[in-house]
């Protein structure tokens, strides 16, 4: 029996491993890709569940809640009696969700977000921040406080709040860092004197120090914190302060950038990376007719409450960053830059098709993005694009909740106008 177990020994994932067994724990690591968990030469589990089995607390280190869903599943009952910590960036809902969820199975969950990154985990210098009773944060001191400072943000659903705000900055505080610099070297104005200015003012942050090197030599390998997944986070954060009632617009603006960051082809590069984004902006796309808009006031579907993209379209894109599209081009398929999210199988090669989207959209936010992109792409690729609409249960964007998640993203593809 080890003292604790790491599920996803990834970027952040494998130094916390590590640091747990070098003071002093027995550790054992699972991760979906077992190579990654085999690289850190400790005892690797074959399954989640065999994860928790061996250990009574495991440590989740997740790329997002679909992915602890899937492991949580996988565990099954061995979740009775074990402590599960949560480590990852979810939202304060989606960890009210699991901690209910784990309860109802017999285990007990605590969130433990952390700011910092490989470095700080590999020092035991990373913040954390937990989420659960006071009870709960006594018994896991012992583990915890190896790995770095503890702050209690009160019950579970707080620390996750706490992590999307400073996670929050992370782009805020970068995208504004890359826009200025962007501006100064393309104006021919010396960089250093507009470093030596800001360093000594109340303006400096010192996260613009640490990603100007990457930023001035365009290099972006070796991250320690890759786009795709400040994205997932900050698309977490506009969805959060929604709920919350708080403008999304400064958010919202990030999150444009670092869509485009990864359609540049950066979405394992570190996040500094869109500066590229800012240096190359998308295009503007051609706007959608005024028929067409009609069409989007008064169009709903609805097919088992299950979301689903309506798309008539009177010619095929050749391709695309997010569709590809088959030598008979007959099919379509839509895809992110790690899976397939949806397919369609259009029925004849008739000038006029219609085709339906199955849309995944486990995380609304996610769909949000991608119908944006693939809005945006169906546009540019010269079809006419008759409605869009989707559905998800959680998630609303203005007060008709059936157009809401396609309105939002025909207005952030830029194709649509505000309609009451």
């Amino acid at each position: 029996m080890s003292d604790v177990s790491v599920l996803g020994t990834g970027l952040l994932g494998g130094p916390i491993a590590q640091r747990l067994a070098t003071t002093g724990n027995s550790v054992t690591v699972w991760n979906r890709t077992r190579q990654k968990a085999e690289a850190l030469s400790l005892p690797v589990a074959d399954s989640p569940r065999a994860a928790l089995e061996a250990a009574p607390v495991a440590i989740l280190m997740l790329a997002d809640a679909p992915a602890i869903e899937a492991v949580l599943t996988a565990a099954g009952d061995a979740v009775r009696g074990k402590t599960i910590v949560q480590m990852g960036t979810i939202s304060p809902k989606e960890s009210l969700g699991f901690a209910a969820s784990v309860a109802a199975a017999g285990g007990d969950w605590v969130e433990a977000p952390v700011l910092g990154s490989i470095p700080q985990a590999e020092a035991g210098t990373l913040q954390v921040m937990v989420g659960g009773s006071g009870a709960q944060l006594t018994k896991l001191t012992p583990i915890l406080s190896l790995l770095g400072a503890l702050h209690h943000a009160g019950e579970v659903g707080k620390a996750a709040a706490l992590k999307l705000a400073l996670n929050q900055l992370i782009g805020t505080l970068t995208a504004a860092f890359a826009t200025s610099l962007s501006y100064v070297r393309a104006t021919g104005v010396p960089t250093e004197l507009f470093l030596a200015i800001l360093r000594e003012s109340a303006l400096h942050a010192p996260t613009f120090d640490k990603k100007l090197p990457r930023m001035l030599a365009s290099d972006y390998a070796s991250p320690t914190f890759p786009a795709k997944h400040l994205l997932k986070d900050l698309r977490l954060v506009e969805h959060a302060f929604h709920e919350a009632g708080l403008g999304t617009d400064l958010v919202a603006a990030v999150n444009t950038t670092l869509e485009r960051t990864v359609e540049l082809g950066h979405a394992e590069s570190d996040y500094s990376a869109l500066a590229d984004a800012i240096t190359n902006p998308r295009k503007s796309v051609p706007a959608i007719p005024e028929s067409t808009r009609e069409v989007l006031r008064a169009s709903v579907f609805r097919l088992e409450d299950e979301p689903y993209v309506w798309v008539k379209a009177r010619s095929v894109p050749r391709a695309g960053k997010h569709l590809m599209v088959s030598e008979d081009d007959l099919d379509i398929t839509v895809v992110t830059h790690e899976r397939e999210l949806a397919h369609v199988d259009v029925a004849s090669r008739n000038a006029d098709l219609w085709a339906l989207l199955s849309i995944d959209c486990a995380n609304p936010f996610y769909c949000v993005g991608f119908l944006t992109a693939i809005a945006t792409e169906l546009t540019a690729a010269g079809l006419d694009l008759l409605a869009l609409s989707a559905f998800t249960r959680d998630l609303i964007f203005v007060k008709d909740a059936d157009r809401g998640l396609a309105r939002e993203a025909l207005l952030r593809a830029g194709i649509a106008e505000r309609v009451p």
